[in-house]
């Protein structure tokens, strides 16, 4: 049978039709299920996800618990409860911060299954937080100024908590009795344009706080004064009067 060229072309069109469907059928299934090649890098300990943790803690016992990659650890003291408790640790993704950059940002919670899980939120002896650095966690940073932070829920703003540093253990420790929320947070190693730390807002008030400190040498016997500017949008509120003025440095 000869076949006229409009015949032949429309021929070759259904061809290359049917073929399409054939591999998009043969493709979909595949796709919906996820079965496809993926390149999986190799992860030395360093390197190693973060994930979720659990500690059973007993009374009596000094009880730690280690994240998944190593890098954080929390001890807690056998006098710091009088019951039996479930702590369970969350890494959490960075968040807002005081201004300063976010190095490690965790949730630590407790609960007590003998009293139908009722969370414990305080402790009556502080347990330890320890944090172990790599050098890129910290690179582009100013280690004199990294602090553990608690999220206070009630204010809703970040509250400092006194921390050492051991540069030859690479290692920041800070001690806490309440858990919450918690960041390791930093200012970096440079002098940047608008580096202050954030306005935090007192949500019962409005009244707008910061703070910026000044890093002042150490003198005879590593002692160093601490020194910082503080600012407060509530200090003309209680300017009544037209013949009050403010300090040298400005209203606020």
């Amino acid at each position: 049978m000869f076949l006229g060229r409009s015949q032949r072309l429309k021929l070759v069109c259904l061809a290359a039709l049917v073929a399409g469907f054939w591999i998009i059928l043969s493709v979909l299934p595949a796709a919906i299920n996820g079965d496809h090649a993926a390149t999986v890098l190799a992860e030395g300990p360093e390197h190693a996800p973060d994930r979720p943790a659990t500690l059973s803690f007993t009374p009596g016992k000094e009880m730690v618990l280690r994240s998944p990659n190593g890098k954080l650890e929390l001890r807690m003291p056998g006098n710091a409860a009088a019951e039996p408790l479930r702590v369970d640790y969350s890494p959490l993704a960075p968040s807002v911060s005081t201004g300063m950059r976010m190095v490690k940002q965790f949730s630590l919670e407790a609960v007590a299954p003998g009293r139908g899980n009722a969370a414990v939120r305080t402790f009556a002896t502080p347990a330890t937080l320890r944090f172990t650095y790599a050098d890129e966690d910290v690179r582009g940073l100013d280690l004199d100024s990294f602090r553990f932070f608690r999220l206070d829920e009630k204010a809703w703003q970040w509250v400092p908590l006194p921390t050492s540093h051991d540069r030859s253990q690479k290692t920041f420790t800070a001690q806490t009795d309440h858990f919450s929320i918690f960041g390791g947070q930093a200012n970096s190693a440079y002098s940047l344009p608008a580096t202050i730390m954030n306005f935090q807002t007192d949500l019962h008030s409005g009244t707008a706080t910061t703070v910026y400190p000044f890093d002042l040498p150490p003198g005879p016997g590593g002692f160093a004064p601490k020194l910082e500017m503080t600012y407060s949008s509530g200090v003309p509120d209680g300017m009544h009067n037209k013949r009050d003025v403010g300090s040298w440095v400005g209203i606020g």
